[in-house]
């Protein structure tokens, strides 16, 4: 139990506003009785760059344009966008490679093989991103 700064009584810790012995307005240190709100709403007049990202968006181009990186461009992050893009292009080259040379496999089909297996890896990767919990973009504001 918490002591008054004035008498030295002890009091109950819901006497912030007056201690019942002595009447002393405040009587804990420090200690204040009002309130803060903490709790706001985004108001979208007064931020003009705000656009929530969408998780249906997200997914439409992770299948049509995910071999360049553009959904991590539209959740604005840059480096995995780029890391991405370099990780499709390396990874259709060297099953290219492997299907035409390894397989004698014509380089046509193979292109058009590794382009396929990575339309499915695109697609999985935005699938995953979909339905993972509580995803934010490079701004830290949640997908919806």
């Amino acid at each position: 139990m918490p002591y008054c700064k004035k008498c030295g009584n002890r009091i109950s810790k819901f006497d912030v506003d007056r201690c019942p012995i002595c009447g002393e307005v405040n009587p804990f240190e420090g200690v204040s009785s009002e309130t803060i709100e903490i709790t706001s709403e985004v108001n979208e007049d007064t931020d003009k760059n705000f656009k929530p990202r969408k998780r249906q968006t997200m997914l439409m181009l992770f299948i049509t344009l995910g071999f360049f990186g553009i959904p991590f461009f539209y959740l604005h992050q840059k480096k995995i966008a780029i890391i991405f893009m370099l990780i499709n292009i390396v990874g259709i080259s060297a099953i290219s490679f492997i299907f035409s040379f390894y397989l004698q496999i014509l380089v046509p089909f193979a292109i058009l093989i590794a382009l396929g297996i990575f339309l499915l890896i695109n697609t999985a990767s935005g699938l995953y991103m979909y339905f993972m919990p509580n995803l934010k973009d490079g701004r830290g504001e949640f997908v919806i």
